[in-house]
């Protein structure tokens, strides 16, 4: 098509303004170059085409067209809320469970030969189970892999302010629902503890103490507020979000008599020895976030398509009204 023929287009067509007005009017629309019209014209991956009258949407109908596609929206922030909320509820339920073992042995119910330390086997134990690493789980550090997808996609498209007053209701309506299922998981505990160390257990506690729940939120408020920063890191272009969370792991080594050290050396060493659980674990981190890049890769190549088409209208536009 000459370029002619592209200014009489041009010409002929409905000014952006004027369309309220024109409804009988044929108008100027943009789309991908990968569509196919007839009669329309290619250029920096857009395609110019003259959009019949009978072909538009009157505009009083634009807001429940808006209407209609914030209801789509809905949906997919329900899902990613429900997700990230059962995901954080999984992690404090192994926290928590863990912590009957540790009530048990602090309260003196567990017993074992002389020259054995029945507290320091049962804390080790506990702590390998709450990660994953006791033989109770075909992946290491499950509760950590779930809140990280599920808290990266939760808190997309969200404001910081948002995401802290929907990050609390989760928080809080996840540490409720995994204190009511702990104590189902208590007695198995302690019947793995009794296999895996040889020891004897003369009963089971029911619950963990309050210091051992704060330190489960406390270890979930941490892991989840380290996502939450690399997102805004990438955002932002900066790395002064991630140092919220240094700050917050740094009290978390303070507080947690297992840190993070001892279980990614063990995790480390296991994976030179050619342990089929470790290995697998291992190789999921890489995998997931790929494909976390891929999708945000994904979505910014799509916003970047509509930022194209919208300013290509302006000036469409703008050529029209001139």
């Amino acid at each position: 098509m000459e370029i002619a023929t592209v200014i009489a287009e041009i010409l002929k067509a409905a000014t952006f303004s004027d369309q309220v007005c024109c409804l009988r009017c044929d108008c100027l629309t943009l789309d991908r170059e990968s569509t196919e019209f007839p009669d329309s014209v290619c250029c920096h991956g857009l395609r110019l085409r003259r959009m019949r009258c009978w072909h538009r949407i009157h505009p009083a109908n634009s807001i429940s067209f808006r209407k209609n596609m914030a209801q789509m929206t809905r949906p997919i922030s329900f899902a990613t809320s429900t997700l990230v909320f059962v995901a954080c509820t999984f992690f404090l339920w192994m926290f928590f469970a863990a912590a009957t073992l540790e009530h048990t042995a602090e309260l003196g119910w567990i017993y074992a030969a002389p020259g054995q330390d029945a507290r320091a086997a049962a804390l080790e134990f506990a702590a390998r189970w709450r990660h994953g690493m006791a033989g109770n789980s075909p992946l290491y550090m499950p509760g950590f892999f779930a809140v990280a997808i599920a808290v990266w996609f939760w808190c997309a498209h969200k404001s910081l302010r948002r995401t802290v007053a929907d990050g609390l209701v989760v928080l809080l309506a996840a540490s409720v629902c995994a204190a009511l299922l702990a104590p189902l998981a208590a007695p198995r505990i302690a019947a793995s503890f009794v296999a895996y160390e040889g020891l004897g257990v003369s009963q089971a506690a029911a619950a963990g103490t309050w210091i051992s729940t704060a330190q489960g939120v406390y270890s979930l408020l941490t892991w989840s507020t380290l996502i939450i920063a690399a997102r805004w890191s990438i955002k932002l272009r900066s790395l002064k979000p991630l140092l919220v969370p240094l700050v917050l792991n740094i009290i978390l080594a303070l507080v947690r008599p297992w840190t993070v050290a001892d279980f990614t050396s063990l995790w480390a060493r296991q994976v030179l020895e050619g342990e089929p659980v470790a290995v697998v674990s291992f190789l999921l981190i890489p995998m997931i976030a790929g494909v976390i890049a891929w999708v945000e890769l994904r979505s910014k190549r799509l916003s970047r398509w509509r930022g194209y088409g919208a300013t290509a209208c302006r000036d469409v536009a703008r050529r029209n009204e001139l």
